[in-house]
């Protein structure tokens, strides 16, 4: 398998005390690098503490784009059958869903 390298810059107090934690719990700094990328690349998803840390919040479109497509999992395989009634009320909370996001 190939490998990559990362190469990052962080305040020296930050990365001392950072150490610190990993050393104190048996993890090497590449074994947590790789488990925030393992996890990451799993998931498809940046962790809320990253998010938070890093301010870099998504854009309101891209969720709920992503809360739409988490809605609609499962259905299919769940052979779920939706009436007329259902399908009219997903369509009003997509369209309202959209006006929403332009406000």
């Amino acid at each position: 398998m190939a490998q990559a390298t990362i190469n990052a810059r962080l305040n020296a107090t930050v990365k001392e005390r950072g150490d610190k934690v990993l050393r104190d719990n048996g993890i090497s700094t590449t074994e947590a690098i790789r488990g925030l990328w393992s996890s990451m690349a799993r998931t498809r998803e940046v962790p809320s503490f990253l998010v938070r840390e890093c301010k870099c919040d998504e854009t309101a479109e891209r969720r709920r784009k992503r809360e739409a497509a988490r809605g609609l999992v499962g259905l299919a395989a769940e052979g779920t059958a939706l009436g007329d009634d259902e399908l009219s009320d997903l369509r009003f909370q997509a369209t309202l869903s959209r006006y929403e996001a332009l406000s």
